[in-house]
């Protein structure tokens, strides 16, 4: 399946487009990539800092997750139930 994210390879064969996902990247670094794309359209720049985005002030304001994101993730992927 493919997904919002995924880096892909098209190749041309007689009258179609075949897409296939490219080498898959770490989870860590699809999440980092995600990451700074939701900050480019809030129209944050990843890039620069922002004393209110810094880890310790995120961690506080942020709910613990009751779920892996990483092991959901891989869930999804690997088309298993998601924890």
């Amino acid at each position: 399946m493919v997904r919002e994210g995924d880096h892909l390879n098209a190749v041309i064969r007689d009258d179609s487009i075949v897409l296939r996902r490219r080498d898959e990247l770490p989870d860590d670094e699809r999440m980092r990539l995600n990451a700074a794309r939701t900050l480019r359209n809030m129209g944050i720049d990843p890039e620069k800092a922002y004393p209110d985005l810094s880890a310790p002030n995120v961690r506080k304001r942020m709910p613990a997750l009751a779920v892996d994101l990483t092991e959901r993730i891989r869930a999804q992927r690997e088309g298993r139930e998601e924890p």
